[in-house]
């Protein structure tokens, strides 16, 4: 399901989480003593799985022209493609500054390319941006893990207060790597910003298991003249991901619950 959120303060969590309360009411009754127990267990799995969770940060490492279109950063591997009648490789960008961190391109076809050369070029130029050639970047999951977040920063309005002007790109989560049929899904994630933020998106359902995500600056806002913004350009900042749950530890939980259960209703009886 494609979702969209806006981002407006210096720091934006497009995401919400239910939690479990701070604590449960006790009142040594079999039910409370029952309910603590559920509570535990589930508490003991959401911290194995919390302690598990990877975050990848795009930013750490050497700055400027990586003078590759591919990097594999802790299992995930990171590909730069920009068009050029068919989609080729373009080399990656990495900046870590305040509000612009990430990785971004290297578009051989744009103006300036010379600025890829060092951390302070322009952003239209070293950023993932639509402002001359198409230009992507691609994630690939690694083999026994799955997605739960991704980020990306300096999101602007480019210094306009018309609405057609703010910044936006799209996400796509898929099991086909080839950029040419990209187009033929349905982004899961559609993002925009007012101002230089960091932006971080929760991936649910099967896109979690997707083997790439794609990140595509493009204005989908759909106003009077559809794609009017060509002056969109972002970061590729974190991914999180997760190692698939063993099928031990899935056992032990439902054993565990159905013992209590047991417990429960022979002490009821």
């Amino acid at each position: 399901m494609t979702q969209s959120c806006r981002a407006d303060t210096s720091v934006a969590k497009c995401k919400s989480f239910e939690t479990l309360p701070a604590h449960l009411p006790l009142s040594g009754s079999l039910g409370s003593r029952f309910a603590r127990s559920i509570a535990v267990v589930f508490a003991m799995l959401l911290i194995a799985v919390n302690a598990d969770a990877i975050v990848i940060d795009f930013s750490t490492g050497t700055v400027g022209d990586l003078g590759t279109s591919t990097v594999n950063i802790d299992g995930v591997v990171v590909d730069g493609f920009y068009f050029d009648g068919s989609w080729l490789s373009a080399n990656l960008f990495r900046r870590n500054e305040p509000n612009d961190h990430g990785l971004g391109i290297c578009n051989p076809d744009e103006l300036g390319e010379s600025e890829c050369e060092s951390a302070e070029g322009g952003g239209d130029v070293n950023e993932l941006d639509n402002n001359g050639n198409p230009e992507l970047i691609r994630l690939t999951l690694p083999a026994g893990f799955f997605w739960t977040e991704v980020a990306i920063s300096s999101m602007d309005d480019n210094g306009s207060s018309d609405p057609d002007d703010i910044e936006r790109g799209q996400a796509f989560a898929t099991n086909d790597g080839d950029p040419d049929n990209l187009l033929l899904g349905t982004p899961f994630w559609q993002f925009e910003g007012t101002v230089p933020v960091e932006v971080t998106f929760p991936v649910s359902g099967a896109d979690q298991f997707a083997q790439y995500i794609f990140f595509r600056p493009f204005d989908w806002s759909g106003g009077a003249v559809y794609g009017y913004n060509k002056d969109n350009d972002f970061l590729v900042w974190q991914a999180t991901i997760e190692p698939v749950p063993e099928p031990g530890m899935l056992c032990l939980l439902a054993a565990g619950l159905l013992g209590l259960g047991i417990a429960a209703r022979r002490r009821k009886f």
